[in-house]
């Protein structure tokens, strides 16, 4: 398979595999027994005090906007296929064009009441701790920003799906219900996301990449407890835009090089009545050969992990808090080595509210207060001295679905 993935051809096929399931299913519309359509839109206002995020946020952005249309059909009761089509603005960070967020085949091969396998091809949702594969419509996530140090949102695009081929299954004893998915493909990388992941001020490309990822889950008495685990792989071949360099730039100029990424990602999740309390803890090990100068090899251990608790008082509203912290160098916790030095961590004080007006329209807000500036991205913050370490963040959604 590794061979079959990493082959032009191949390449050419996963990417096209999913304009050919929009077309297949948009001309089984018509039949209405197999075929289910879903779409949705919401509208967000940010606001910081200093610094931006999404947008020119220090006075007021409005570059927050979500719009998808998704259809899956069913021709057969093994067979299945869907597609979803998205127009997102996000500031400086997400292409400001529709474009196929997803679009699969999906044959399952068992399908028993206490297990199951399956295989899936195309440009799938990766399964990436507790809300990577839902966080594309903003009334399943459980506040209106997820922890940013583990689901960024400036890197939204690349974390939500890849061109891959994928394998899952679950198996169901007792109380207990366990799921496990293989993903291997390649992950998509638009020119916003490759400019975040390359380190300094010079943009460039990132080519070759490849793409592994598991997640191991595990879920005790319907949901009452959940467990995971997930692992990603990334690799590419980084080709930076070579700049001058100048005394006001806080960063050294790269070289073409290697990089990698690997992602170690550990979920628990227990409902108790009306409240839930979540956690994540990640470790995320990026590597980089020769791209600091010829023969170079340099490693860095980031560090991420939140608190989460939430609370539903009635059927339609809800309250969470949360505290969300992230080093990019978790050996560097005071970001010494960082120019300023609060770019070496963030750590982020949520208070978020929700009201449900009925199944499709909702309402949320929230509050935050942040220390530390590692999760904002030069994209939108070109100038680190404009940076400031102690900022808050408000933002008011509306959002809508079928």
């Amino acid at each position: 398979m590794i061979e079959f993935v990493r082959s032009p051809f191949s390449k050419l096929l996963l990417r096209c595999c999913c304009l050919l399931v929009l077309l297949i299913v948009t001309r089984a519309a018509a039949d209405t027994d197999t075929v289910r359509w879903h779409g949705f839109a919401s509208q967000g206002v940010i606001k910081t005090s200093d610094n931006n995020f999404l947008g020119d946020s220090e006075d007021y952005s409005w570059d927050f906007t979500d719009i998808g249309l998704g259809v899956s059909w069913r021709p057969v009761s093994k067979l299945q296929l869907s597609a979803q089509v998205v127009y997102r603005r996000a500031g400086e960070t997400s292409p400001d064009d529709p474009y196929i967020d997803y679009g699969f085949i999906n044959y399952s091969i068992v399908n028993e009441l206490d297990w199951g396998i399956g295989a899936r091809a195309g440009r799938i949702k990766n399964p990436f701790g507790f809300y990577n594969e839902t966080r594309d419509v903003a009334s399943t996530r459980p506040s209106v920003f997820l922890p940013q140090s583990i689901y960024p949102d400036t890197l939204r695009d690349l974390y939500h799906s890849s061109d891959s081929v994928s394998v899952y299954g679950y198996s169901e004893w007792d109380k207990w219900l366990m799921n496990v998915d293989l993903v291997r493909g390649q992950p998509n990388l638009n020119d916003q996301s490759a400019s975040i992941l390359i380190p300094g001020p010079q943009g460039g490309d990132i080519d070759n990449e490849q793409l592994w990822l598991a997640r191991l889950l595990f879920e005790y008495d319907a949901g009452r407890i959940r467990i995971g685990f997930s692992f990603v792989d990334f690799s590419g071949d980084l080709y930076p835009e070579q700049l001058p360099t100048s005394p006001s730039m806080a960063f050294r100029n790269i070289y073409s090089g290697q990089t990698s990424a690997q992602m170690r990602l550990l979920s628990l999740e227990y409902n108790w009545e009306h409240w839930q309390f979540t956690t994540e803890y990640l470790r995320n090990t990026r590597r980089y050969s020769d791209v600091f100068g010829a023969g170079s090899r340099l490693s860095f251990d980031a560090e991420s992990y939140y608190f989460q608790l939430r609370h539903q008082i009635t059927l339609n509203w809800s309250v969470l808090g949360r505290y969300d912290v992230y080093y990019p160098n978790r050996d560097d916790k005071n970001g010494h080595s960082s120019q300023p030095s609060f770019d070496g961590y963030s750590k982020d004080l949520t208070l978020s509210t929700r009201y449900d007006f009925s199944p499709a329209w909702m309402v949320a807000a929230e509050i935050h207060q942040i220390k530390g500036t590692a999760w904002l991205t030069s994209l939108e913050n070109p100038d680190p001295r404009d940076l400031v370490e102690d900022w808050n963040l408000y933002t008011l959604q509306v959002s809508f679905k079928f």
